[in-house]
């Protein structure tokens, strides 16, 4: 039987990290990092989403990461120990809460 109304789409599909939690235990427990996931889909321009399982890594201090180029997903030749990467992300957090809680000068 012959196909009613077919026609020949343009198709892109992509599996990217839309969010990641860092679980920060207090009082025992490894910390680690939960990458959330979702695979893209691209019909002829109109794009949809859904959320696929993730994957997490363990905080190891000495651990060391290879980075890579968020541009091209190459790698750098780079490494950062996870310790370096903790330090970022503690003064990240710092710096947002210290801009939060100064107040402007010269009023808003």
């Amino acid at each position: 039987m012959a196909s009613y109304k077919s026609r020949t789409v343009t198709l892109t599909k992509w599996q990217r990290c839309n969010r990641m939690v860092i679980e920060n235990i207090r009082g025992g427990g490894v910390p680690f990092v939960e990458c959330l996931e979702q695979v893209v889909t691209v019909t002829d321009g109109v794009e949809a989403s859904e959320s696929v399982q993730g994957c997490r890594l363990a905080f190891n201090a000495a651990a060391e990461i290879p980075l890579r180029s968020p541009i091209t997903g190459l790698l750098t030749g780079a490494r950062m120990t996870q310790a370096e990467v903790y330090a970022i992300l503690y003064s990240v957090y710092r710096h947002a809460a210290d801009l939060r809680d100064t107040p402007q000068s010269g009023g808003a």
